[in-house]
């Protein structure tokens, strides 16, 4: 809208519950993954309110943790729509993105991204979930080309109870090329879902948590932070 001296506002919602990174800050701090049974139906809404904005035309070119608010009643909300692509209009723009979230065709041009640019970034959130480290570390230009060019470690090397369905999953829709990711953000999480539900989810969460506790230990320092912790020993879970 716009005051009677013709400065522009913009009103909007307040969510009072924050946003996923903030929710998964406690987690971070003791060493801890989040569990499946938590951020699961939250990046299932994720899901589908990017479907809903492609089905428009527009391509969110910016999903990240950050953006994902979150209200008490853990509805969802996807927000920050700044650097949305329309199709329908013919706006392309130039600006990057989130470098650490970025698709490969993204990071070559902002104006390639498509609908499945945001599904590879949707799938960059759920590989940090399930290992607990970024897909890719460095400077800006250097997380950008690895995107491009790397191929990524798959989930299971940090996190090995991972069942191999979720693998092949992640990796799909962190393909290189679009065409050969999952055909929406949806179909994405659905298929999470099913591999979730087709093994132990306690022990992807548990073991998860184990391997941060054990990685933690070795190093003397919290994996996430860096800070000098002591950690207790734990057990593997059968």
């Amino acid at each position: 809208d716009q005051t009677s001296d013709g400065r522009h506002y913009i009103i909007m919602k307040y969510v009072p519950g924050g946003d996923l990174f903030e929710l998964l800050k406690p987690y971070e701090l003791d060493s801890k993954l989040m569990p499946v049974s938590h951020w699961l139906p939250l990046l299932r809404q994720a899901a589908e309110a990017l479907d809903f904005a492609h089905s428009h035309g527009i391509i969110h070119r910016d999903v990240k943790p950050q953006n994902i608010l979150i209200e008490n009643d853990n509805h969802i909300y996807l927000t920050d729509f700044g650097l949305g692509l329309d199709m329908s209009r013919g706006t392309v723009g130039n600006a990057f993105g989130t470098v650490r979230y970025i698709a490969p065709e993204q990071a070559r041009d902002s104006r390639l991204a498509e609908a499945k640019s945001d599904v590879y970034s949707l799938c960059v959130i759920v590989y940090e979930l399930l290992t607990g480290v970024p897909l890719f570390e460095g400077d800006l230009l250097q997380i950008a080309s690895m995107h491009m060019d790397d191929e990524p470690i798959p989930p299971r090397f940090h996190n090995p109870q991972l069942p191999i369905a979720v693998e092949k999953e992640i990796m799909k829709s962190l393909n290189k090329e679009p065409q050969h990711r999952h055909a929406s953000a949806s179909e994405f999480i659905e298929a999470i879902t099913t591999a979730v539900k087709n093994d132990d989810t306690v022990s992807i969460v548990g073991f998860g948590t184990f391997l941060l506790r054990e990685r933690a230990a070795r190093t003397g320092r919290n994996p996430k932070t860096g800070k000098a912790i002591e950690i207790a020993a734990s057990k593997s879970p059968a």
